[in-house]
């Protein structure tokens, strides 16, 4: 059996893969937490993107 560390990294390799299509339209993108399930050989993981505003709406001014 391989160990945890070459377990993690292709884990993560497989979840890069397998997300980057799709978060791209979000980008930037940060991956703020994340928890390895090794034994279901999962990841599950928590993002953070900024959306802008739209055009249309001025910015506050305090």
């Amino acid at each position: 059996m391989p160990d945890d560390f070459t377990t993690l990294v292709q884990l993560n390799g497989k979840r890069d893969q397998k997300i980057k299509p799709h978060l791209e339209q979000y980008a930037p993108v940060w991956i703020v937490d994340e928890k390895p399930m090794l034994v279901d050989e999962a990841t599950q993981f928590t993002v953070l993107f900024c959306i802008p505003p739209p055009a249309n709406i001025a910015p506050r001014r305090g």
